[in-house]
């Protein structure tokens, strides 16, 4: 596990031949293949076993005041017949494309954020299909028997719904989730009218500062014909206006903050394809492919458990999780060369290690 880990990590390719170069112990890429697809080992206790690791630590450790956060993303691949792959539809592209569809849960809070646990979605028709709804449902109930503390569920607008509003009150916590601009509410005259509507007639805003952001907010408790009664919350800048409900009473500046903690999973998204190899697994089998996964959430939370021992890492991490892989790398060449250095007696021993690793990169 540590080998593969450490791939993901530090290898530039992030394919099973390009992390097993980065060893010079003679084994064959098939060992990995094979830890994926043959050994017998637990992948999601793998990954209970680093949620309480995390949780040792001040700068990961959850509260709560953080908030869990509820997304899907699409895992491009280049061949239908590769197991878990379907047709989606891209929004980010506009169009169809073959991917794997994973629906997670991520915790985050002002210093911190990684992902809890997921589901691989497959369309209705297909052995095993649950909706969307359903997944995120039981992604949700899992992770607070599991001692998760958030309390509050934050979604964008797809996610917004009766099932998972009256799921989350059920289980004594709160949400925030971005509306639809056709969503209907109750207006002045007593009949449901447009979102949209609703909100161009708004006069009475305020200005409220949030994350050095000058908003414009208007906020009101009102009845919405798909969820009930919730707290919407307009908010403008600019051109750009966004749309909450809330079961939340408190001040709508912490509504706000928490609402934009949700960005913080797409950043994991983005970092876990361009510097973690998401979406680099090339196996053939399914369990396979949902170990490796997990594998990605290691490896990102292992960068953010280095970087929690020390100011600097503390300050790399916060920029991205890219910087913090060239840091794990440094150091990884940091260790060589003290090895190197420490260990070999003669400058032909020396060269005679940097042929050998030299010819395995080539």
């Amino acid at each position: 596990m540590s080998r593969y880990v450490t791939g993901l990590i530090a290898s530039r390719t992030k394919t099973v031949s390009g992390m097993n170069s980065l060893f010079m112990d003679g084994l064959s890429g098939k060992s990995m293949n094979r830890f994926l697809s043959e050994y017998d080992w637990d992948a999601r206790r793998a990954n209970s076993e680093r949620i309480a690791e995390l949780q040792k630590h001040n700068e990961t450790r959850w509260s709560m005041d953080g908030v869990a956060i509820f997304d899907d993303t699409l895992i491009h691949k280049t061949g239908r017949h590769i197991p878990g792959v379907h047709k989606f539809y891209d929004h980010s592209e506009n169009r169809f494309v073959y991917a794997q569809n994973m629906i997670s849960l991520h915790y985050a809070d002002g210093k911190t954020n990684y992902a809890l646990d997921y589901r691989m979605y497959v369309p209705k028709g297909e052995e095993g299909f649950k909706t969307k709804i359903e997944i995120a449902i039981e992604l949700m109930k899992e992770s607070i028997e599991a001692g998760m503390p958030a309390g509050t569920f934050v979604f964008d607008a797809w996610y917004l719904c009766k099932d998972i509003v009256e799921s989350i009150a059920s289980q004594g916590r709160h949400y925030i989730g971005a509306c639809r601009s056709n969503l209907l509410v109750m207006g002045s005259s007593g009949k449901f009218v447009k979102l949209e509507e609703y909100v161009s007639g708004i006069t009475d805003y305020k200005e409220f500062e949030v994350n050095g952001n000058k908003l414009l907010v208007h906020t009101k408790v009102m009845r919405f014909n798909s969820i009930g009664n919730a707290r919407l919350i307009v908010s403008k800048r600019g051109k750009d206006i966004i749309c909450l409900a809330t079961s939340r009473r408190d001040h709508v500046r912490n509504i706000l903050f928490d609402y934009m903690l949700r960005w913080k999973i797409e950043g994991f998204y983005r970092d876990a394809k361009q510097h973690l190899g998401l979406e680099k697994c090339q196996i053939r089998d399914i369990e396979g492919i949902r170990k490796h996964w997990y594998l990605v959430f290691m490896a990102h939370s292992l960068l953010k458990l280095g970087a929690s021992e020390s100011v600097f890492g503390r300050c790399v991490l916060r920029r991205s999780i890219g910087a913090g892989v060239k840091r794990s790398c440094m150091e990884l060449l940091d260790k060589f060369v003290f090895w190197l250095l420490d260990g070999m007696k003669t400058i032909e021993e020396i060269r005679g290690v940097l042929d050998v690793l030299l010819y395995r990169q080539t």
